[in-house]
């Protein structure tokens, strides 16, 4: 009498005749009595036994015979076998209880939990299958993949939604290894699909300016090259580690005409595609910074930092313009350059050091010069000073800070010191967006 039922139960699943206890077939007149046994056997071994008899398939089918007939004390048993088995610790069981076909079937399981009052109860399954959807901008050439990404948001909704609030370090840990594992094969097939790289370039390319179906194609682009790296993106995916981050595919957009593809949406009259397609180039650098940094050199590229510059200097959106200073002054050190990229530039001889330096360097200060230039007519006419050209003149002070640069502006220009007064004194007056002199 001194033992509560709980524990009297737990005694009892512990005993040597354990075994004795479990039906090798689950059903509908056994799974109520068989779910809270299942609850106490990571203590006796259970897992063994249930890769055995194959509780997860049966657990399934079982589910699928019994939910049309809306039982609710028979549903809850199975609801409760679904997590106690999940919190078996097991590999192999995991695996089938989660598997790309059983998913939504594990789900739709919790939908019915009886830890949980009916009021409070999710559903899981018209939430993913209606709420949410994945579309495939540029669709890719396996169904595999669109498949596995489907599969890999479904887990990570199990991992940090629907089971939160009842698995175990040890069974988050599995289901993050089954995410980890699409996560690493959706990268690899991404990497060598140069042909997906070349249609994405393409439809940059000949959509028209302005078009939501282009501005879709771009920002798809920046999702992808993010997910590349690790980073949390829209297309509902998170790698938690960093360390599988892969660039392989930026060469392969780079081959695909991607200079050319992207110089077209930074003209795009959309300021959404404007800034999506700043993100994607800031994306290549942070990724392969001597291969962006050689690629920019070229003179095919040459129409590109001229688009890049203007933007710099006229673009309305102040989004786009904070997003293009940051790239420009990241360029514009040739020191990061230097220490991050020696070797790559053996590999072309048309690049050094010094060409690098002036190539940079000579452009940036030209057009920094100009807007210093725009800053010292806004002082001497006290004219209204439009938002986004605030933010500009920021960046050009900011890239004047670099110490390449700065070495020629104290070696060449010295002469112009009212220009560089003139902007100092806009960026230090300045209120709302009206220049106010001291």
């Amino acid at each position: 009498n001194l033992v509560e039922p709980d524990d009297e139960l737990l005694l009892s699943a512990t005993s040597p005749m354990m075994m004795d206890d479990f039906p090798t077939e689950l059903t509908a007149e056994n799974i109520c009595d068989t779910a809270p046994l299942i609850a106490c056997g990571r203590m006796c071994g259970l897992a063994g036994w249930a890769c055995e008899h194959k509780y997860a398939e049966q657990l399934v089918t079982l589910f699928g015979a019994c939910e049309p007939e809306h039982n609710e004390y028979t549903l809850g048993g199975i609801a409760t076998a679904a997590k106690s088995l999940l919190l078996l610790g097991c590999s192999e069981i995991t695996e089938t209880l989660l598997s790309r076909e059983n998913i939504l079937d594990f789900l739709g399981m919790l939908e019915y939990d009886p830890d949980t009052p009916v009021v409070s109860r999710v559903h899981h399954r018209e939430y993913l299958e209606k709420e949410t959807r994945f579309q495939e901008v540029v669709p890719f050439q396996e169904p595999e993949m669109a498949e596995r990404i489907k599969h890999t948001f479904r887990l990570q909704y199990v991992r940090d939604t629907a089971g939160a609030v009842f698995m175990d370090d040890i069974a988050l840990a599995l289901v993050d290894h089954m995410v980890n594992t699409n996560l690493t094969a959706l990268r690899n097939a991404l990497s060598s699909d140069a042909e997906y790289f070349t249609r994405l370039s393409t439809e940059m390319r000949t959509l028209p300016s302005g078009s939501d179906a282009r501005r879709s194609v771009v920002m798809a682009l920046a999702e992808i090259l993010r997910f590349m790296q690790g980073k949390p993106c829209l297309l509902g995916m998170e790698d938690k580690d960093l360390s599988e981050s892969n660039s392989d595919c930026i060469p392969l957009f780079l081959l695909a005409s991607g200079i050319d593809a992207l110089t077209a949406a930074l003209k795009d009259t959309s300021a959404e595609t404007r800034a999506a397609a700043v993100r994607v180039l800031s994306s290549c650098l942070s990724q392969q910074p001597g291969l962006i940094r050689k690629q920019l050199m070229m003179p095919e590229s040459t129409e590109l930092r001229n688009t890049l510059f203007h933007m710099f200097e006229h673009d309305e959106d102040g989004a786009v313009v904070d997003a293009v200073g940051d790239l420009l002054c990241f360029l514009g050190d040739a020191r990061v350059f230097y220490a991050e990229n020696t070797l790559a530039l053996e590999d072309c001889p048309t690049v050094s050091n010094n060409s690098y330096a002036q190539f940079f360097e000579t452009e940036i200060l030209e057009h920094a010069m100009n807007l210093f230039s725009q800053a010292k007519t806004f002082v001497d006419n006290r004219a209204s000073c439009e938002p986004h050209m605030d933010i500009t003149f920021q960046y050009a002070c900011e890239l004047m800070t670099v110490p390449t640069i700065s070495q020629r502006v104290n070696t060449e220009i010295s002469e112009r010191s009212d220009v560089l007064h003139g902007a100092a004194m806009l960026l230090r007056c300045r209120r709302a967006d009206h220049v106010v002199l001291a």
